[in-house]
């Protein structure tokens, strides 16, 4: 990665998300913030996420398996659940209907096209792979599973 990881022990780690929609961005985790060229969202207090997407306001929170808010004026309501071992978020993301299912373990069929560590790969079925898994384990164990989904959401969808 070409990023200098933040001096700080609220570091989790990089994570780069390709897509076949667009190109591949670089977020750098903390347990506070996930910040991209065009993201930037913030930990505030009472448990939200707030900030940017495209210079849109954003605002997350986690109701138990539900992550709910808003990116502009589009309304996201997700369910996150554990379907053996994948971590899935299903609902509205910024008012479309929207599937992510994220491979905790092992390999799958995409993970060939993914050969950077930290690197998450999409599919077009909402299907993701992931080649190395040490960064999303690191969100997972710090914010919980519902939380890092949140943001790993913002990732896929933005």
């Amino acid at each position: 990665m070409d990023a200098e990881a933040p001096k700080s022990e609220d570091f989790i780690g990089h994570l780069r998300v390709r897509s076949v929609r667009r190109a591949p961005d670089t977020y750098t985790i903390t347990a506070n913030t996930m910040v991209a060229a065009d993201v930037n969202i913030a930990r505030v207090e009472g448990g939200l996420l707030r900030g940017w997407i495209k210079q849109q306001p954003v605002e997350l929170r986690v109701e138990g398996a539900f992550v709910k808010g808003h990116v502009g004026s589009a309304p996201v309501e997700l369910r996150v659940s554990r379907e053996g071992t994948m971590l899935v978020a299903r609902g509205l993301y910024a008012g479309r209907l929207a599937a992510m299912r994220l491979t905790l373990e092992g390999r799958n069929r995409c993970t060939e096209g993914a050969a950077e560590p930290d690197e998450l790969s999409f599919g077009t079925d909402g299907e993701t792979c992931t080649p190395n898994l040490d960064t999303v384990h690191k969100m997972i164990a710090r914010l919980g599973e519902v939380e890092a989904a949140a943001m790993l959401a913002v990732a896929r969808f933005r």
